[in-house]
């Protein structure tokens, strides 16, 4: 994607079956925004969150 673009999204069960749908917009080179229903916002982060990877320090 290009910064600026957008893309309707999904977060799936390993079933396939749509646990969230959102917008994706990338801001920056190195950043993403998703956008998404504030109902379902806290189990989208809870389970996304299992995904987060970190860089090492060394």
């Amino acid at each position: 994607m290009k910064q600026g673009e957008a893309r309707l999204a999904a977060f799936c069960s390993a079933k396939g079956r749509m646990l969230a749908s959102f917008q994706v917009l990338k801001t920056a080179p190195d950043e993403l925004l998703l956008v998404t229903s504030a109902d379902t916002l806290p189990a989208t982060l809870k389970r996304l969150s299992m995904f987060v990877l970190r860089a090492s320090s060394s």
